[in-house]
């Protein structure tokens, strides 16, 4: 039963990363920066991604 839920997390996990790769490279060149509502698209999807790899990484690259 373990492995089916470390399928179905694992299958959910790569969904999620290919929406944030498919919204970067959707994202209209004038909103990358766009700082009207608040931070700019490009720092919204960095953040997701350093904090993905953050909590997913094994050793302690980073100081907690």
């Amino acid at each position: 039963m373990e492995n089916y839920w470390q399928t179905v997390v694992g299958r959910q996990f790569a969904a999620a990363i290919q929406m944030i790769r498919l919204a970067v490279q959707a994202c209209p060149e004038n909103l990358w920066d766009d700082r009207s509502d608040g931070s700019p698209f490009w720092h919204l999807a960095y953040h997701a991604l350093f904090f993905t790899d953050f909590y997913l990484s094994e050793n302690d690259r980073y100081e907690r």
